[in-house]
């Protein structure tokens, strides 16, 4: 006869075991998915063979790149470099040379130098000796520094001429290897050559990092007697933070009659910022149709390579109480979603946007909006003429891809070209030749580039944004006083 206590002790040991069994089996399977999710991730993120990495940079291209006829040749690229990518250094050097073929200067593989001054950037912080230049005179010429900066403490003045950086030949060389001069020397001294009003002196500075504020704002003097117009200035789209740096600046000059709202210099950044911006001064109304690739998948073949031609539109539409974001592929129906939206801090009050030949981008966006909303006058020169956006894609050795992956167009369906310099002929012999600059692609050539002002103000010679030499901004506030006087 079997004791029912020894039998239910043997059944409780039994569950005991299975459960055991059981739960160390649960612990074993989530230890290997673990490992797994830990070397998915450092495996597609932190780390990968110098020919892996070169390949993802070929397919990520393949797949995303706006411009698909420019890849005519891609696939022969595909195992070009496969022998010669000995280590990552090769893998950035071989990408970048695939990746010129498309004639796109925005299209480029970043090593994690060039990464680390990118988050740089995000974070408000500038690398070099704090001088900004007008590359497009010779010599180069300094129209903007830095306060506090190392070129500001040496004693360079703007109006300076470059003539000479340590060995360098500053009258034949671009401007942009003047900037990469100075940050592949942090830290180190160099000596930099200006000639003013006729006079040569030289000037020695340590190249460093330095914090530079994206937003400004003060009220200006008017002819009205007191303070009522704000000035608000934003370098740029860029800073992770910028969203809420120009709602603290709006707060702070938010009883202003009017706004001058500059974007003179501005080179652009993140949509979804600029969007955001652009909603604390308007209502209602279209902001931007962003036109993209849908993805890879059965279609047409591209020079011998398979891919989607089709593309889908995302527009932008700003309500009183919301945005909404209306995504229209090919053959499928429109799918619509609603985001939250910053206030309006200006209301009605009349608002004056600054552009000149530098800005670019995400500020010719919001310039757009406003201007194609009836929102905002624009005061200046034309925009520079970049209707493109890229991604940027973090690859594994704290590498990036930037990619220019769609264009982008205006609320009254402009779109403002592909942001490649434009090249003016040059007369040699008697006969028009082009410099040694890459000319514009004909598409770009057909368009008129960039956003013309409503009213045109050609600057100063040597203008410094803001400062008592401005202008552009003069004119802007004897406008804006005359709105302010029609309103009373």
């Amino acid at each position: 006869m079997v004791d029912p206590q020894n039998k239910d002790s043997k059944i409780l040991k039994e569950e005991k075991s299975f459960l055991g069994k059981h739960a160390r089996l649960k612990s074993g399977m989530l230890v290997i998915a673990a490992i797994y999710v830990v070397q998915f991730w450092f495996f597609q993120k932190v780390w990968c063979t110098p020919q892996e990495l070169y390949h993802r940079v070929w397919k990520l291209t393949q797949d995303n790149l706006f411009d698909q006829p420019a890849m005519k040749d891609w696939p022969a690229f595909e195992h070009k470099y496969d022998d010669k990518i000995k280590n990552e250094a090769d893998a950035a050097k071989y990408a970048n040379e695939m990746l010129e073929t498309l004639d796109d200067p925005f299209t480029k593989f970043l090593d994690s130098k060039q990464v680390a001054k990118k988050q740089d950037s995000q974070n408000g912080l500038y690398s070099g000796v704090g001088m900004i230049m007008n590359a497009k005179k010779r010599p180069v010429v300094v129209r903007m520094l830095i306060a506090g900066g190392p070129a500001d403490k040496a004693g360079v003045r703007c109006g300076d001429q470059i003539i000479k950086l340590d060995n360098l030949d500053c009258l034949k060389i671009p401007a942009k290897e003047i900037g990469d001069y100075t940050r592949l020397h942090m830290g180190q001294t160099i000596r930099l050559t200006v000639c003013r009003q006729g006079k040569q002196m030289e000037v020695a500075m340590v190249p460093g990092k330095m914090v530079v504020r994206s937003v400004k704002s003060r009220m200006v003097e008017s002819d009205l007697g007191k303070k009522q117009i704000a000035y608000v200035r934003l370098e740029n789209f860029v800073h992770g933070d910028i969203v809420s740096l120009v709602q603290k600046e709006f707060e702070k000059v938010k009883n202003a009659q009017a706004l001058v709202f500059d974007v003179r210099g501005n080179g652009g950044g993140s949509v979804d910022s600029c969007l955001a911006i652009t909603s604390m001064m308007l209502d209602s109304g279209d902001l931007v149709a962003m036109r993209s690739r849908t993805g890879t998948g059965a279609g047409a073949r591209v020079g011998g390579m398979s891919g989607s031609l089709d593309y889908q539109t995302v527009r932008y539409k700003l309500e009183p109480n919301t945005m909404k974001i209306l995504n229209e592929e090919p053959g499928k129906e429109i799918k619509e979603e609603s985001r939250s939206r910053l206030p309006n801090f200006w209301q009605n009050k009349p608002i004056v946007v600054l552009i000149d030949d530098n800005s670019a981008s995400a500020s010719e966006m919001l310039a757009a909006a406003l201007r194609d909303n009836d929102r905002a006058t624009l005061f200046g020169v034309r925009s520079y003429g970049k209707g493109v956006a890229q991604i940027y894609y973090d690859m594994p050795l704290s590498t990036c891809l930037s990619l220019t992956a769609g264009r982008y167009y205006t609320p009254k369906g402009k779109w403002l070209g592909d942001g490649r310099e434009p090249v003016e002929p040059t007369a040699v012999d008697g006969k028009t030749s082009s410099s040694d600059q890459k000319p514009a692609k004909s598409h770009t050539a057909a368009i008129e580039r960039g956003i013309a002002p409503d009213i045109e103000v050609k600057s100063a010679e040597n203008l410094d944004y803001g400062a008592a030499n401005d202008n552009q901004l003069s004119e802007a506030v004897k406008f804006l006083e005359k709105k302010i006087t029609a309103i009373k």
